[in-house]
């Protein structure tokens, strides 16, 4: 799968107006909640800009290739998903603001689909939607300390296992067809 700052690069190479974090957390919310990503509304969200029709191709490729990556990781039993967020080496402040922008991305994605409002009817996904909404607003005080970065790493594992919740929620076992996910073009 692609790293972040590889998603990065790919994104900047085609002007897109989404940061790695945001593009993720999109195409993770449509797949909770529809079990796929649509090909327009991503092409759509990202508001692509570039000219060049093969590096739009090749960009393509790759995000459909990371739509399949993540819905096979997020129907794993072994808690595989990651959010694509910068590592651990990154300035705090870097790593706070795309976790806000990872559950931006999130809430429009799962929002974007018609399916949302059958999801909204499990009270866990209502309240996991609810505090994702919170998170994309968090703030930093001046200074960053233990605490706060012990806090963060609490509410990445606490977004992550969320959003494997909503998708086994959302996405009960269907048999062999969980893995091949269905992509709109």
């Amino acid at each position: 799968m692609l790293e972040y700052d590889e998603l990065e690069k790919l994104l900047m190479q085609v002007n897109a107006e989404s940061c790695a974090a945001e593009c993720h957390g999109f195409l993770c919310g449509q797949i909770c909640v529809a079990g796929y990503a649509d090909t327009r509304q991503w092409r759509e969200y990202l508001a692509i800009q570039a000219d060049n029709t093969s590096l739009i191709q090749e960009f393509s490729d790759e995000i459909h290739t990371m739509i399949g990556e993540v819905r096979v990781l997020m129907a794993s039993p072994d808690f595989d998903f990651r959010l694509m967020l910068p590592d651990d080496a990154a300035p705090f402040r870097d790593r706070v603001e795309a976790l806000g922008e990872w559950c931006h991305g999130f809430l429009n994605g799962f929002g974007m689909n018609r399916d949302t409002r059958a999801a909204m009817i499990d009270e866990e996904c209502q309240e996991l939607i609810e505090d994702f909404s919170k998170i994309c607003r968090v703030g930093l005080d001046e200074d960053d300390d233990e605490e706060d970065e012990q806090a963060l790493v609490e509410l990445v594992e606490y977004v992550r296992l969320g959003v494997m919740s909503m998708f086994d929620t959302l996405q009960p076992d269907d048999g062999d067809d969980r893995g091949n996910p269905e992509v709109l073009h």
